[in-house]
C-alpha cells in the first residue's frame, strides 16, 4: 500500500505540470492536451520556462547538473526527477 500513496502524489504532480505549461508556456493547449509528446517537443527556452515555473511554483530547486534533456522525455519522468529533488 505503500506505493499507492506515491502514485497519487505523482498524477497530481503531473496535472500541476500540465496545468502550469497550459497556463504559462503553451497557452493555446488545455491541461488535458499536455501530454509527453508536448513536454518531450518543448525547445531549450521552453524548458527552462517550465523548469522557472516549476521551481517558482513548487519552491525547490531543479537546475544542476543531473538536470538533462532526458528529464522532459515524459510527464512522468519528469515528474520522478521532481520529487527525487523535493524528497532529498
Amino acid at each position: 500500500m505503500e506505493g499507492y500513496g506515491l502514485e497519487i502524489r505523482e498524477g497530481a504532480l503531473i496535472q500541476q505540470i500540465q496545468q502550469i505549461v497550459s497556463d504559462q508556456i503553451l497557452s493555446s493547449l488545455r491541461p488535458d492536451q499536455v501530454d509527453d509528446m508536448v513536454v518531450a517537443g518543448l525547445d531549450s527556452i521552453g524548458r527552462l520556462a517550465l523548469l522557472v515555473a516549476l521551481e517558482n511554483e513548487l519552491g525547490v530547486e531543479l537546475m544542476g547538473a543531473d538536470m538533462g534533456p532526458e528529464v522532459f522525455q515524459s510527464l512522468v519522468i519528469l515528474a520522478g526527477f521532481i520529487m527525487r529533488k523535493v524528497d532529498g
